[in-house]
Order: structure tokens, then sequence, then C-alpha cells
């Protein structure tokens, strides 16, 4: 446990030392931040989804993609009314980049398997999310739908599913180049997380409200699916839980600066 805790927290420290020394420039980090999101991650999560699905799936692979929209709808709901249609800390209690550090996470806790789920989570919670915001941030439905076209981690999750239950073998050379350019991402998050963070090295009220109250919609909504028995695995159970409580702001950066809201309430 000792070293998959190191792996975690190495970049992440060598990104808050190094942001400190070499800050960079909004546009550099939103530029690295956006290979990471669109190019690298798919990869990672098309090969791990493969894996699970080609294992067979049941009902209960639902609960993680539900339990991810619910909570983005009920969460948005309670920021509006909390924060007075605020957009930013909407946003940010939507967590709309739900797979960015928690990936980072999952694979060296709980491998390819915990990376599959963590996707399938990602597949309810990013698709929400993705087609809220811009509804809430312009009011155009039509936005929110084209964002979802070009979200490539969604891409990379449908494919390895279809791919993984249509009993079709992926071929090595697939799948070892995907693991060579998805486990790529974790590290590279990580040490961009640590950067962004040495640049918000200070207090914020509202951003403490704002995790809060997520958190605590989050953990209703995570028994609940418990205690009716949507989520059974162990491993759906943890990465459910480590969902719930997973801190927003950071990782909701790249999509605030998308949609030109305000990074600096985005990232408290």
């Amino acid at each position: 446990m000792l070293e998959k805790l190191a792996v975690f927290y190495a970049p992440l420290l060598l990104g808050i030392i190094y942001g400190r020394l070499k800050p960079p420039s909004d546009e550099n980090l939103t530029y690295l931040s956006k290979l990471v999101l669109y190019l690298l991650l798919p990869f990672l999560l098309f090969r791990s989804t493969y894996l699970k699905a080609s294992m067979g799936l049941g009902w209960t692979a639902l609960g993680l993609p539900l339990l991810g929209s619910l909570t983005v709808i009920i969460a948005g709901l309670t920021a509006y009314l909390v924060f007075r249609g605020e957009v930013e800390y909407m946003m940010t209690s939507m967590y709309a980049n739900a797979g960015y550090l928690p990936l980072s996470l999952a694979l060296p806790l709980w491998g390819d398997l915990g990376v599959a789920n963590v996707g399938f989570y990602i597949m309810g919670n990013n698709t929400t999310a993705n087609i809220l915001i811009p509804l809430v941030a312009s009011k155009k439905l039509k936005e929110g739908l084209r964002r979802i076209t070009y979200f490539a981690p969604l891409y990379g999750i449908f494919l390895g599913l279809l791919w993984g239950v249509s009993g079709f073998a992926m071929p090595d050379f697939l799948l070892e180049v995907s693991a060579y350019l998805g486990e790529a991402a974790p590290t590279l998050a990580l040490i961009l997380l640590g950067i962004e963070f040495s640049r918000k090295l200070e207090f914020s009220l509202e951003g403490v409200k704002v995790y809060i109250m997520r958190t605590i919609v989050a953990s209703i909504l995570f028994f609940l699916f418990v205690k009716v028995g949507f989520i059974k695995m162990q491993l759906d159970f943890s990465v459910a839980l480590l969902e719930s409580i997973m801190h927003s702001a950071v990782t909701n950066v790249i999509v605030a600066h998308e949609f030109s809201l305000d990074s600096q309430k985005v990232s408290q």
C-alpha cells in the first residue's frame, strides 16, 4: 500500500515543486491538460473497459453510470440554490471532469478493472455534466450535445465496451499500444494537478462550501445505491466511494477555460 501511495504522491509533489519554481501560463497548463484528457486518457479507458467488458457484464454494471448521472443533476441543482445561480460553483459541484484524478488513483490501487469502473462512472457523470454545463452557461442545449461529440474519453469507453461485448479478441499489439499510451496519462495528470495546486495555495471558504455540499449529496446517493443493491461488487463500492469524496475543483479548470468561465473560482 505504501508503494502505491508513493506512486500517487510523488508526481503530485514534483508538480507542486516545479510549479512554484517555474509557474506556467494558463495557456500552457490548459494545453497540456487537454493533451492528457483528450489524447492519452482515452487509450487507458479503451483498454481497461475492453478487459472488463470481455469478462461479461450484468445489470449491476448500470449502477456506476446511473450514480454518476444522478449525482451531477442533484449536486448541480443544490449548488444553484445555495450559490444563487453562480455558474462556476454549479460547474464545480457537477464534477464535470470525473475521471482525471480518480484514474490516477485507480490504476496503481486496483489495476485495469479499477480504471474500467472509473470509466463506467464517467459514462454517466461526464455525459450528463457536459450536456448540462453549456446549458447553464449559455442556455444552449445544442452546445452541450456538441461537446459530447468531441469528448474523447467517452469514445475510448464506448469503443472498449463494444469491442469487449462483441466477443472478438483484441490483437495483442493493440493492447500493448493502448497500455503504453494510456499508462502515461495518470502520471502526467498528477504532475499537472500538482502544478495547478502550486498556483492556488490559498484558503477559499466558497471552495470548501462547494466541496462539502457535493460530498454530502454524493455520499447520500452512494449509500442509497449500496442499500438498494445497485452497487454490489467490492470494486464498484471502492470506486463509487472514491468518486463520492473526490475534490472536483482543479480538474474542472480545463472545462472552465473552454466556456470562458472564471477559472479562479472553479479552482478554489
